[in-house]
């Protein structure tokens, strides 16, 4: 079962709610989790830079932030408990969208794609785990009809 939140802070981009837990529901069932409590807030670049500084000691606005609650097992369903939140600056997607020349509703799309599977546990920290990243968002991308201009990873707020 999925428990999807989202919160809207930003008023750079249109989100449809219902939308964007769709994508987190489907993003969860390609990966095979099977229960999820995920939270997901649309903010700028402010805010990002806030709780970037905050709890990571990174003093810039960053594309995606994604924050592991517990992966506890669920006792009813014998299958572990997935929570965790999302924090994806709309901001930042319009910018960067505007260099790659796609929607920036795509583009928060990746970054939101990219922050669970954070989550789930996917890391991009060597060449071959970014590999496998890349990989698995462009797999969940293509499930919505979604084809991301190349790019050779998501981007970081010192690429704008």
């Amino acid at each position: 079962m999925y428990r999807i939140e989202i919160a809207n802070r930003q008023k750079f981009l249109e989100i449809e709610n219902d939308e964007f837990v769709r994508i987190v529901e489907q993003s969860l069932k390609h990966e095979k989790i099977v229960d999820a409590e995920i939270s997901v807030a649309f903010v700028d670049n402010d805010e990002i830079h806030r709780l970037n500084d905050k709890f990571l000691k990174h003093d810039f606005a960053t594309d995606v932030l994604s924050f592991l609650y517990s992966a506890e097992a669920n006792r009813r369903e014998a299958q572990p408990l997935l929570e965790g939140e999302i924090i994806v600056s709309t901001e930042m997607a319009c910018a960067v969208a505007k260099k790659y020349a796609w929607s920036a509703k795509d583009e928060a799309i990746l970054y939101l794609v990219h922050g669970l599977l954070h989550l789930i546990g996917y890391d991009d920290d060597t060449d071959d785990h970014i590999s496998v990243m890349r990989q698995k968002e462009l797999e969940i991308l293509e499930t919505w009809g979604i084809v991301e201009p190349i790019k050779t990873s998501i981007h970081s707020s010192a690429e704008i």
